[in-house]
């Protein structure tokens, strides 16, 4: 068995094999409930975040595995284990920002039954040198309700919640191995704590930045009813707020990643502001809602049928229409290439005839 300790490559039976059996057999009894409780809880824990669009870095969850087991029953000396390890179940997320973990924790109060909560980000305990996190104690509330969840009711899962860098610190604290401070060489210890305070440092940079750019887009929302709007340089969330002021009616896109692919294919050369958008707008419009019917149409040739086009799509075919050199990056499909030179035709003509009117 994998678990059995080994001296110099000859197995040992530790004592609790020999001594408490009956443990190893109700560890192995049980084990399947935690893991079903955490499973459970990362579930529901993952879906709620989503919903009160709180953004992570991931949730991970997992029953204490046998050896992680044994090691705290030898060295706390529980003498009732199942009772005394509370991280049986165990699930862990991990969070962008330290003003995320305040939100998390709204999240855990609401939606389970909190036994316990302990704060470790400003601990003084030597055992936790520059360890930083809070943990939650859980057990399902009284919304869990049915055969599913009677028998994970009584059973508890630790939550913890960390950011990045914290997560980071606690991986490179775990590789060092070094649970106590006085285990620690003297010095090695000095330089364990300054980093330490440099990723705490850099937590609070990174929550400052956040803080910013949330400062420049509610400037940007303010400025949309301002003439100097269209002056704004193009960048991610300029151009987001560019594409909901051109076309406020047609449903928002929200993923970055789509705004940044656009952005990809615009030439800055061609495109310095968001006003060098808008005159690429006002060329296309007295011909994108015939194109965007067309390709509609053809959309549904090949069985595709789109209900409404969002801000972003509208902005695409736009640039589409205006710019040959964003039709090349974008790489359009031929059937979209050809509806697009139909529409070259006309609007060639079009500004023929304002020429002459002009002249």
């Amino acid at each position: 068995m994998q678990d059995i300790v080994q001296f110099a490559g000859v197995p040992l039976l530790p004592e609790v094999w020999r001594d408490r059996p009956e443990i190893i057999y109700e560890y192995f009894k049980r084990r399947p409930l935690y893991e079903r409780l955490c499973m459970e809880v990362a579930f529901v824990l993952e879906n709620s975040l989503r919903d009160r669009n709180i953004a992570i870095s991931y949730i991970k969850q997992r029953a204490k595995e046998l050896n992680s087991f044994l090691e705290k029953l030898e060295r706390k000396k529980y003498k009732d284990p199942f009772a005394e390890i509370t991280d049986l179940a165990g699930v862990r997320i991990v969070c962008l920002y330290p003003s995320d973990i305040d939100k998390i924790e709204n999240v855990i109060f609401d939606t389970f039954d909190v036994v316990e909560k302990v704060d470790k980000r400003h601990t003084e305990s030597t055992e936790d040198y520059g360890y930083s996190a809070v943990h939650f104690l859980v057990k399902l509330g009284n919304d869990f309700s049915g055969a599913r969840y009677d028998n994970l009711k009584d059973l508890v899962c630790e939550i913890q919640t960390r950011t990045v860098l914290q997560d980071a610190w606690a991986a490179i604290e775990h590789h060092l191995a070094y649970k106590k401070r006085s285990l620690i060489p003297e010095e090695l210890c000095k330089r364990i704590h300054s980093l330490a305070h440099v990723l705490e440092k850099a937590d609070v940079q990174f929550e400052g930045i956040r803080q910013e750019r949330l400062a420049y887009i509610r400037d940007l929302e303010f400025s949309k009813k301002k003439q100097d709007f269209l002056s704004r340089e193009i960048n991610l969330d300029s151009f987001r707020a560019f594409c909901e002021w051109a076309f406020p009616d047609a449903e928002k896109e929200e993923e970055s990643m789509y705004f940044n692919r656009i952005l990809k294919w615009i030439n800055g050369d061609s495109y310095k502001t968001l006003g060098d958008l808008d005159n690429t707008l006002k060329y296309a419009s007295p011909v994108l809602e015939d194109v965007i019917a067309d390709l509609a149409v053809l959309m549904q040739t090949r069985g595709i049928e789109i209900k409404s086009w969002t801000n972003l799509a509208r902005i695409h075919i736009t640039l589409a229409i205006a710019d040959k050199g964003f039709r090349e990056k974008s790489e359009a499909s031929p059937g979209f290439q050809k509806i697009l030179e139909k529409y070259d035709k006309i609007l060639g003509e079009n500004n023929e005839k304002v020429k002459e009117q002009r002249y």
